[in-house]
């Protein structure tokens, strides 16, 4: 079945309002979050979930079985997208609702782009300089990039702040090579 980010969006849509209105959002996510592991960590239970051959009935008893310790509301919002046949919906569903949960609770995800992996410490002090920066909590994700050579890249919803070394290059280069039409 085809992807539909709409839909995606309008399920996770209902189900945060829902969840908001009864102030479980966080519990909620986590739970998401965790059924979204637990269906990642194994190609059966995907090849389960994603083929006709197997029965709607049979996929909920999974579903009821495999997460007895989430909320009744998580495990009817699952065999819901089962019944629905939009199961291959979830996870942009879970990052929906992320982006929703986030968007409630004044949280920026931010993603850091760093030739290696920067300790604990470091990743902390840059964490609480971006919030300072954008006057919000924020949400700090580490991403590996060894073409960046050196220094960090901050990504935000509206910003970039590129003090990589690559980058440094590329503005150097062009300062050193002369434009078309110019005359040194």
């Amino acid at each position: 079945m085809k992807k539909d980010p709409a839909a995606a969006r309008r399920y996770a849509s209902a189900l945060f309002a829902l969840e908001r209105n009864k102030g479980r959002t966080k519990k909620t996510l986590e739970e998401l979050v965790s059924a979204e592991n637990l269906f990642a960590s194994s190609r059966d239970l995907e090849k389960i979930f994603g083929t006709a051959t197997i029965s709607r009935s049979d996929k909920e008893a999974l579903i009821e079985k495999l997460l007895e310790t989430c909320s009744l509301e998580v495990k009817r919002f699952l065999k819901l997208l089962v019944r629905k046949n939009r199961f291959d919906l979830f996870r942009n569903i879970r990052d929906f609702f992320q982006e929703l949960y986030n968007e409630d609770a004044g949280i920026e995800e931010v993603k850091l782009v760093t030739p290696f992996a920067p300790d604990k410490e470091t990743e902390e002090k840059i964490r609480k300089a971006v919030e300072k920066k954008l006057n919000r909590k924020v949400l700090l994700k580490s991403t590996l990039d060894p073409s960046v050579i050196g220094g960090i890249a901050i990504y935000t919803r509206t910003s970039v702040f590129d003090g990589t070394l690559s980058q440094k290059l590329k503005e150097l280069r062009q300062c050193l090579i002369p434009q078309r039409g110019t005359y040194a």
